[in-house]
């Protein structure tokens, strides 16, 4: 039975029920147009399938009830319960449990296949349970179908398991929100079946644990529907050499209780062990020996063939297991490449390096699972495993979940990669998928992986890019390299298009967006982001994010005539299209589109990033123009000079976008510290050529 032909016949079985749900109290009213687009503009993610139908209901919350499945688990009652005290904040009364009242309005939610209140609304044809149980990333699907029954209106959510449950209620509590108000609650007729494209949805860091409450960052980090969060964990090794992790019980149930995994990592093997590495310092002897060329001096290999090694990895492993109390932990492999242990066993051979290194690792998960058999290995490749990723296959069981990453420039920079035109999965990894691995991949979402926040990057159309090709190539799990803190739309941007990657346009996601956060204009909003993402990935790509002292340190060194020190990784050209007088003039006459339109929206914070944004534009234009006059020394200097004068007054105007977005000084004064020391290397780099030089960083001074 197709879709059409399904939904015709509960449009006839809701007919029936109309004139019952008159009389029972129930106010039965065409829903308007706006009003349908009002809600699914408020649902988010938006539904994989997902039909609004042309009647609202209107009713009091005191004739309501919810008649909850008798099997529901400890944590499905958790989520029913966290429902009701949402329901009750609403609409201030309780929502009491139990068989639905005469004329009134119940919720029926549960798990289809043991509940028999919603196996009997599957046979009568209100939910499609045969459709919901064979949906991709079944575990997590769910349906939602709002239709008069019984002389009243029902809602029946229906899930295979208590993923499904959890987003069965938010997309209710959704519905709910979408229309209701002044007391009364309004719910449009509504028929959806849902699921996520990628199994895994997460993000690196940045969600405080410590906030309570059903409106704190990881509730509503969960109510969009991401469902893994990594956070970084470094071990200590005691006086006496005694492996230890911080206990994260706590923060691993309060995730749970948000349909959240809490996923500790170990940062970078490398990383560890180098001299003064949490564990090279207290197991020197089982450094990496160096041959000919040194080692870097961030990262150290181990000597794998040494039995003291396993021991220490199978001890990190049980600390794991008994002290973080975590059923998933994600190891990030060594990072650096062209390096390994020349005793005579490891002999520097670089592959055999990272096969000792995955053959110890796979050794102590299999001894973890006689602790916690619900233990689960998650492995992150990078920059050094890259050119070694498939002969590592072999030594891994195909139940420990893979991460593409890799970090470094040149041909195996993927991760890092915002321009236009370039894909983030090499064909590497549809051979690991070929194999039956479950891939997932960790792109960067945001300006820069460190958090330094120079320019404003809303960049929908990116991300949704980057979630498609990881819903096609590497559909376990996308772990978004992104901070919370300042960057709330691309995380929401992250939840929309892992979920439903096809759903929403990128435009659609901002009306989307701007509607839910209450912007006057969300159709403004929509063509003001949009206008700002192409600078926005230029001036990343460049690697002003990144690094701006070694990017500005370029344009002072070409306008100087002296050598750059750094790299041509670091260059302003990089990122545009055309990096052009003509080029740079048409990015400058966006920027003031920008502005222009964000004061028409109103938005502090969109008003304050596009001016932000603007002032980098002008920066670039007047370096280009440096070329057209460098030959009239003159003109060039004058130019020079301007160039420095803009780039001066970079941090007065960041200042305001940060405090618009929430970010106090003291909390955040790392990130306004960022600015302050780029501009004093600047300000070095210039050195007698600039206005400016000598001036004191005021930085984010008022």
């Amino acid at each position: 039975m197709n879709k059409t032909i399904r939904w015709m016949l509960l449009i006839g079985l809701m007919a029936a029920e109309s004139s019952r749900a008159a009389r029972a109290g129930i106010t039965r009213r065409p829903l308007r147009a706006e009003e349908e687009s009002r809600v699914v503009r408020m649902l988010f993610p938006l539904p994989q399938d997902c039909r609004i139908g042309n009647t609202a209901y209107v009713f009091g919350p005191a004739a309501c009830s919810l008649q909850a499945d008798p099997g529901l688990t400890e944590t499905e009652t958790r989520f029913v319960t966290d429902f009701r005290e949402r329901w009750k904040q609403r609409f201030g009364a309780e929502l009491p449990l139990g068989a639905a009242r005469a004329g009134g309005f119940s919720i029926v939610v549960g798990r289809a296949a043991r509940f028999d209140a919603l196996r009997q609304a599957g046979e009568s044809g209100l939910v499609d349970l045969k459709h919901l149980a064979t949906r991709r990333n079944a575990e997590q699907a769910y349906a939602v179908t709002c239709a008069e029954h019984g002389g009243g209106v029902t809602a029946w959510l229906a899930a295979n398991d208590s993923p499904g449950v959890f987003y069965a209620l938010a997309t209710l509590n959704q519905l709910l929100s979408s229309l209701s108000g002044n007391g009364s609650a309004v719910l449009p007729q509504a028929r959806i079946v849902d699921w996520p494209d990628i199994r895994r949805r997460g993000i690196t860091t940045g969600i405080e644990f410590w906030t309570a409450g059903l409106d704190s960052p990881l509730q509503r980090f969960a109510h969009s529907k991401l469902n893994h969060l990594y956070r970084w964990n470094w071990l200590k090794v005691t006086a006496d050499k005694k492996v230890r992790f911080s206990d994260f019980s706590g923060q691993v149930e309060q995730c749970a209780r948000a349909n959240v995994q809490m996923v500790p990592i170990l940062v970078h093997l490398d990383y560890l062990f180098k001299p003064d590495g949490v564990l090279g310092e207290r197991f020197p002897e089982l450094i990496g020996k160096e041959g000919d060329k040194p080692f870097h001096r961030s990262g150290y290999p181990a000597c794998y063939a040494q039995p003291g090694t396993q021991k220490l990895m199978d001890e990190i492993f049980e600390a794991m297991v008994r002290c973080a109390k975590a059923d998933r932990f994600m190891v990030w492999m060594s990072e650096f490449g062209g390096q390994a242990c020349h005793c005579a066993v490891c002999k520097g051979e670089e592959r055999a390096q990272f096969v000792g290194e995955t053959r110890v690792l796979v050794n102590s998960y299999r001894k973890a699972l006689a602790l916690n058999p619900a233990f689960r290995l998650e492995l992150l490749f990078s920059q050094g495993t890259y050119p070694h990723n498939l002969q590592l296959l072999p030594h891994i069981p195909k139940e420990v979940g893979l991460d593409f990453y890799s970090g470094s420039g040149g041909k195996m920079g993927h991760t890092y990669k915002t321009t236009f035109g370039e894909t983030l999965l090499p064909p590497s990894v549809d051979e690991m998928r070929r194999q039956g691995y479950r891939i997932g991949a960790v792109p960067l979402l945001e300006e820069d992986p460190y958090q330094h926040m120079l320019f404003p990057f809303y960049t929908a159309f990116f991300v949704r890019l980057r979630a498609s090709e990881i819903a096609d190539r590497a559909p376990d799990g996308i772990t978004g390299w992104i901070h919370a803190d300042g960057h709330a739309f691309n995380m929401e941007a992250t939840a929309e298009f892992s979920w439903n990657r096809g759903g929403r346009t990128a435009h659609e996601f901002v009306v989307s967006w701007a509607t839910r956060t209450g912007l006057r204009d969300p159709e403004l909003a929509a063509r003001l982001i949009t206008l700002m993402e192409y600078p926005a990935r230029a001036l990343s790509a460049a690697g002003f994010g990144s690094s701006p002292p070694r990017t500005l340190e370029r344009m002072v060194s070409l306008m100087l005539g002296t050598k750059p020190e750094w790299s041509s990784f670091f260059d302003a050209e990089k990122g545009f299209e055309y990096f052009s007088t003509a080029e740079m003039e048409r990015l400058v006459a966006i920027g003031d589109e920008s502005v222009a339109l964000a004061e028409q929206l109103g938005s502090e914070e969109l008003l304050a990033g596009a001016r932000l944004l603007r002032q980098w534009l002008a920066i670039l234009q007047r370096y280009k123009a440096f070329s057209k006059h460098d030959k009239d020394p003159a003109l060039a200097a004058r130019v020079r000079s301007r160039v420095y004068e803009l780039s001066r007054a970079l941090p007065a105007l960041r200042t305001p976008w940060l405090r618009a977005m929430g970010l106090d000084e003291t909390k955040h004064k790392h990130i306004y510290e960022k600015l302050d020391k780029s501009m004093r290397e600047f300000d070095r780099l210039a050195g007698d050529n600039g206005p400016h030089a000598n001036a004191e960083t005021k930085g984010h001074q008022p």
